[in-house]
């Protein structure tokens, strides 16, 4: 601003930086909200941009990777740092998915723990496209251990005689 500068300019100029201000704490606001939600939700939630490099993670996802803190895992890629590597199983459609950007609902797979441990994880992978062009993917999984050790139990019960613990008929 300056001394000789007309009023109406003064007022626009102030105005101007008002709007603006205003403009910043709304975006801020949404920023909190929209991480307060994340940070809420129950089931794991990293992104990953448009080359696999993870950009977010929620706790629950911490979580269940047995990590602590977000920031080593940033920027690496998602399936060198927690996908269970199997190169004789074949293809990894989430990593496929991330740089494809191909929604994926339901998908099975393995992810590794910090302790090595595998951990079978049912995932959903969602496209995240700004102004048509696609940036990366939001991906939710979620820890189906118990699931699978029910339907391994279910398994043995019934192909195995409750008494003797050996095959039963139906087995044969």
């Amino acid at each position: 601003m300056f001394k000789n500068e007309a009023e109406e300019l003064f007022l626009a100029r102030l105005s101007g930086m008002r709007r603006f201000i205003e403009v910043q704490r709304s975006i801020e606001k949404q920023r909190e909200n929209l991480a307060g939600i994340l940070e809420s939700v129950g089931e794991g939630v990293y992104g990953v941009d448009k080359d696999g490099r993870v950009t977010f993670m929620n706790p629950a996802a911490l979580r269940v990777l047995g990590l602590h803190d977000v920031k080593p895992v940033l920027g690496s890629y998602a399936n060198e740092s927690f996908h269970a590597n199997k190169q004789d199983v074949g293809r990894d459609l989430l990593k496929e998915a991330y740089y494809s950007g191909k929604q994926l609902q339901g998908w099975e797979t393995q992810f590794r723990h910090r302790s090595g441990k595998e951990i079978p994880v049912d995932c959903t992978l969602y496209p995240l496209s700004v102004n048509g062009k696609q940036e990366g993917s939001v991906i939710a999984f979620r820890d189906i251990s118990d699931r699978k050790m029910m339907e391994e139990k279910l398994r043995w019960q019934a192909t195995h005689d409750h008494l003797t613990g050996l095959y039963n008929r139906r087995y044969f």
